[in-house]
This record gives C-alpha cells, sequence and structure tokens, in this order.
C-alpha cells in the first residue's frame, strides 16, 4: 500500500469510528438519559471534515455518507422501541443521507474549486514571473540591438567617409563588399572590381606579394599586414593593407576585411629622407674619416685618441702673397681650388688623411685614424706626387705664358692626439709637438723641395735618398736636424709603379 492510499485510509476510518461514537452517544442519551438530546447535526461534522481533507473522490464521500446514514438508521431504530418506528427511522435515514450527501458533495466542490482556484493562481503568477523575465529578456536584446544598430550607424559613416579602401571578401577570396572609399582610391566599383580582376582578391594583388600574407592569415586565424603597388591611371601607387580575418561562432574564418592605405607619399618622403641621409653621410664623410663617421653616428661623440707614431706633413705656397696682388680674389680662389683638389687625390692614393687647409697651406697627415706602419714611406711618396704634379701643371703654365706655382713641404714624424673636440662645425683634427715641427720644418724649406726631420729620416732612410742639410735654427724650437728627400733609392724604383697603381685605401 502507498503512503497516498494509506493516509486516505486513516481519514476515513477516524471518519467512520467518529459516526459510530456519535450514534452510540446519541443512543445512550436516548434510553438512559433524562436529557431529551438530538444529535442530528453532530453526524455531520465528521463528514463535513472528511470532505475537506485532500485526496478524496466523490466514492470515498459517497461511501462516508452511507456509512453515516446507517449508523445514523440504527442509532434512530434502536432509540425507538415500537416496531412501527422502523418506518419512520428508515424515512429519516433517507432523508438525512440526501442531506448529508448533498452538503458533503457541496464542500467537496467548494474544495475542488478552492484547489483549482489555488492552483489558476499559482501557475497564473508562474506565468506572469516568466512573463517578466522574457520582458526583462526582451529589453535587454533590445539595448543590445539599439547599441549594436548605433553602432553599425558609426561604423557604416566611417567606411563610408574615411580615404581607406575597404574591401570584405568571403574565406575564399570573393569580393562581397566595397566601401566608398575604395571606389574614390581604385576608380572602381564592385562590377568593375569582379570583371577586372576575377572576383578574387588573390588577382587584385600582386599573387608573389599576396600569397604567403593570405596562407598565413587563414592558417593561423590572425590579422596580417604588407605593402603592394598599383597602377592607378598610369600612376604607380603604394599601399598598405592590413589583411584580417572574421571567425564564426564555430570558429572557423567566415570573412575576411582588407584595408589598404595608401603610402605613396610616405614613401616619397622615405625616399627623400635616404637621399638626404645618403648627401648627409657623403658629406659627413668628406669631412671625418670613415671611421671616425661611424663612431659619430652610432655613438655620438669621439674620444680624442693618442698615436705612438704618425707623420705630419705641410705645404705651403711660396710667394702667394705676391700672386694674390696680381690676380683677382675670383682666380686666387679657383686656383686654390684646382691644386687642393690636386692633392686630395693623391693623398686619397696613398692612404693618407686630410686634416683641413689653412689660407695657402694644406695639412695631411700619416698614420690616424688607422695606424698603418707603412704610412711614412706612403707620405714621402705622396710628397713627391704632389711635386711632380706641380711640376707638370707648371710646365703647362709656362707654355701658356702664366707664371708657375711653387711650394714648400715640411715633414715630420711622431706621436700626436687625434679627435673631434666641441658639438657643433665637427672637424677631425690633430695636436701635438709634432704637428708644430712640421710646421716649422715646412717654414725652413725651400721651394719645390721635401724638408723632413731626423725622426722621419730614420723611417725612411732603407727607401730614399735624402741629403743631410744640418741642424737648422726652427723658430720656437732651437737646433733640428733636417734633410731633403732626394728621391726613390733605385733599387726601390719599381715600387712606384706599384702604389701609383692601387686603389686607394679606405680609412
Amino acid at each position: 500500500m502507498s503512503k497516498e492510499r494509506y493516509v486516505i485510509f486513516l481519514k476515513t476510518f477516524f471518519c467512520y469510528a467518529a459516526i459510530i461514537a456519535i450514534g452510540r452517544l446519541d443512543w445512550w442519551f436516548d434510553n438512559y438519559s433524562n436529557y431529551d438530546l438530538d444529535f442530528s447535526a453532530l453526524y455531520m461534522l465528521p463528514l463535513v471534515w472528511f470532505a475537506l481533507q485532500k485526496n478524496n473522490n466523490r466514492f470515498i464521500i459517497l461511501s462516508a455518507c452511507i456509512a453515516t446514514a446507517i449508523v445514523w438508521f440504527l442509532a434512530d431504530l434502536y432509540s425507538r422501541h415500537p416496531a412501527s418506528s422502523m418506518y419512520i427511522s428508515l424515512w429519516n435515514c433517507i432523508e438525512g443521507f440526501a442531506v448529508f450527501y448533498s452538503l458533503a458533495y457541496l464542500l467537496y466542490r467548494f474544495r475542488m474549486k478552492r484547489i483549482a482556484l489555488s492552483e489558476d493562481h499559482k501557475t497564473l503568477v508562474e506565468e506572469q514571473q516568466k512573463l517578466e523575465i522574457q520582458t526583462k529578456e526582451l529589453l535587454l536584446i533590445n539595448r543590445q540591438l539599439l547599441d549594436a544598430n548605433n553602432e553599425f550607424e558609426r561604423l557604416a559613416i566611417v567606411a563610408k567617409e574615411i580615404d581607406n579602401a575597404v574591401m570584405i571578401t568571403d574565406k575564399h577570396t570573393n569580393f562581397l563588399w566595397i566601401n566608398e572609399g575604395f571606389k574614390r582610391f581604385y576608380n572602381l566599383d564592385m562590377a568593375g572590381l569582379k570583371s577586372k580582376f576575377w572576383n578574387k582578391l588573390l588577382y587584385f594583388h600582386t599573387e608573389k606579394t599576396l600569397l604567403p600574407h593570405l596562407n598565413k592569415c587563414l592558417t593561423e586565424k590572425k590579422m596580417v599586414s604588407f605593402e603592394s603597388s598599383h597602377d592607378i591611371d598610369g600612376k604607380k601607387i603604394f599601399t598598405h593593407t592590413t589583411l584580417s580575418p572574421i571567425l564564426a561562432d564555430d570558429g572557423e574564418i567566415s570573412r575576411l576585411i582588407a584595408v589598404d592605405s595608401d603610402i605613396t607619399y610616405i614613401n616619397e618622403a622615405n625616399l627623400k629622407i635616404q637621399q638626404e641621409q645618403e648627401k648627409a653621410e657623403k658629406l659627413l664623410l668628406n669631412i671625418l674619416p670613415i671611421k671616425i663617421a661611424q663612431e659619430l653616428k652610432e655613438i655620438g661623440q669621439v674620444a680624442p685618441k693618442h698615436f705612438d707614431l704618425a707623420s705630419i706633413l705641410f705645404t705651403d705656397f711660396t710667394g702667394f702673397t705676391l700672386k694674390c696682388e696680381k690676380l683677382g680674389t675670383e682666380e686666387i680662389v679657383n686656383e686654390l681650388n684646382f691644386w687642393f683638389m690636386k692633392f686630395d687625390n693623391i693623398i686619397e692614393k696613398y692612404g693618407l688623411e686630410k686634416i683641413k687647409t689653412i689660407g695657402d697651406s694644406y695639412m695631411c697627415a700619416g698614420g690616424i685614424p688607422i695606424e698603418n706602419p707603412e704610412h711614412p714611406v706612403d707620405i714621402v711618396l705622396a710628397a713627391l706626387e704632389i711635386i711632380q704634379c706641380l711640376k707638370h701643371y707648371n710646365y703647362l703654365k709656362t707654355q701658356n705664358g702664366e707664371e708657375p706655382w711653387t711650394l714648400r713641404i715640411g715633414l715630420h714624424s711622431g706621436d700626436v692626439i687625434a679627435g673631434i673636440i666641441g658639438d657643433k662645425k665637427f672637424a677631425y683634427d690633430v695636436w701635438g709637438d709634432t704637428v708644430n715641427v712640421a710646421a716649422r720644418l715646412e717654414h725652413e724649406g725651400q721651394d719645390m723641395k721635401i724638408n723632413i726631420s731626423e725622426a722621419t729620416y730614420l723611417l725612411i732612410r732603407q727607401y730614399f735618398d735624402c741629403t743631410y742639410r744640418g741642424k737648422i735654427e726652427a723658430k720656437n724650437k732651437g737646433k733640428i736636424d733636417m734633410y731633403f728627400v732626394d728621391g726613390i733609392k733605385e733599387e726601390y724604383s719599381y715600387l712606384v709603379n706599384a702604389r701609383l697603381d692601387k686603389t686607394p685605401r679606405q680609412n
């Protein structure tokens, strides 16, 4: 027996027991009590209670009413002694059954209606709660749709007004949509785009340029960017393209968005900047040695460096003051420029470093900024070639009736300090007593002669014939042993031709 049936059985048993107890009480009062009490109404109390209980049905209520009527009949029958009273009791029984059943059934219907109303109310409340939840969800969806619509409108305005060319394709790179900027930039509408490029993004850009980036975008599902060029109305345009994948809910690519930006002016500006940088670097290399220029670009400064051995050469044109009086300023400048350009070519050929020009004086050095043990020989060979250069062009000048140009050369070897000082108008320079001695040797020299010190003589005497001049007084330096370089020794003359043919050294 289930729990529900067991509860109904107990309730039914209690109702029957209550009715029987009331019947017995009615019988006792009728036979043994002096009080004449009518217990008819009491029979209805168990029925009322029973009818209002849950889980009852019509059959249970009917059986309870029948049992109540029988008990009432028996109680009333036993309370009456004459036999004729049986019919009266039976009539009372029938009358009581009708009353009891009508009342119990009404109560039952009332209870069932109440239960139904309660369940309907509960259902109505639940439906109302569901409706409120759905209303909130609809309001949220509506708000999201409004936000999405506003965002879409803004994006539509941006897509329409921006100058960038925007294109949307499917995952197979078929064209789906282009913005107004695309039409303006490429002078193409959708129909023209599809017909000209076979409806494929792959053919819109150069396949060699696009293919690796497209494969990367499709496989890694990440944004890629690249640069390409297009011919638009006979003009070459450079573009920067950003290709972005749009993923569906399943994580697969559904669309591709390509945004092209015109970088032609940027490329032109970069080209101009590059050209200007090359000019600046070339100018810097004309002012500074390559090694010093690179160090200056990388670090921003060049610390002065001490060199144990370097050779300094000075030249000075003789009679320059008289020439200035005879020739005009422009002619003097042109003459100096001509000679100094010749000197530049000569010292470059021998791997020497031009330091500066001061008026009509020319200064160069060997062994700096890159140390070179052969530099004493190189700088003497350069001095000999400078003398030969002047002799050659002076011969041509005398043939044209022009006055020849002559100079003195002084050369000394020793330790120096070389570098750049200051942060404006960079110039590579050398300092030290070696420089001062070289200047004094030039001053104490003779026209078209190379005057060297004993320090330089000891370094080059194996290769050159020299004439000892003796100890000669030099301003602020006292007496200095000086030598004239007469030329290269016979046994080493072949080296001159070899050096003349070699390419210039890079400092």
